[in-house]
């Protein structure tokens, strides 16, 4: 990847800054010392320069903690059964991988639940582990096709291991039919009679399985 950015910040006396991405410090001096890229250092940019500085470093990657999958997934559903919805749940059981605080994070996946603001479209569960996919797999480059390509196709992955098990990763068809109805803003208490006809403790446990899969690499 090769691009060119130019200075905003009149107080600074650079004009010019070109950012090249490559795999591998022998990279760069393959590319440093090109016959056309020497060309255009010498020829094109050599004459109009006053000065320059360069740099080179490793960009940062995602730093996780390493964990017990299963843990984590009986931490998914103790969440839920503590009243956390069912996208917090997932999403909560693994923000301190990344160093996420929890208030953070329960903010982040709170509008998740029930099918997103309980309009029963996508599981929570499932936006949970896009979200979680969207730290494994970032795209800080906003350019970059390849790894754009790359988080969604394992968000899409994730959504088909869910569906192979539940049949759909819509709301309104997992719940029974009087809770997939109930669409108001209110959500339901949480009763005893609640956690036994509902299904989403299992689905957050499968998501969180999912996740947690995906996280330690085994869906790559």
């Amino acid at each position: 990847m090769i691009r060119v950015d130019f200075n905003v910040n009149p107080a600074e006396t650079w004009d010019i800054i070109l950012t090249t991405e490559l795999d591998t410090l022998e990279d760069v001096g393959t590319y440093a010392n090109h016959p056309e890229h020497v060309a255009v250092a010498k020829g094109i940019i050599g004459p109009v320069k006053a000065d320059r500085a360069c740099v080179d470093y490793n960009k940062a990657k995602s730093i996780m903690k390493d964990f017990d999958l299963e843990e984590r997934v009986s931490r998914a559903v103790q969440n839920f059964e503590a009243g956390y919805n069912c996208a917090q749940s997932v999403f909560l059981a693994y923000s301190d991988v990344f160093e996420l605080d929890m208030e953070t994070a329960k903010r982040m996946s709170v509008s998740f639940g029930g099918g997103v603001g309980r309009m029963r479209e996508i599981c929570g569960t499932v936006s949970a582990m896009a979200m979680l996919a969207g730290f494994k797999y970032p795209v800080q480059d906003i350019s970059d096709q390849e790894a754009r390509t790359r988080n969604y196709a394992m968000v899409q992955k994730m959504a088909d291991m869910f569906k192979e098990k539940n049949g759909t990763i819509i709301c309104r068809n997992l719940l029974p039919p009087e809770d997939a109805a109930a669409t108001t803003p209110a959500p339901a208490a949480r009763t005893q009679e609640y956690y036994k006809k509902r299904p989403c403790g299992r689905f957050v446990g499968d998501s969180a399985r999912i996740a947690g899969r995906m996280l330690k690499g085994e869906l790559d």
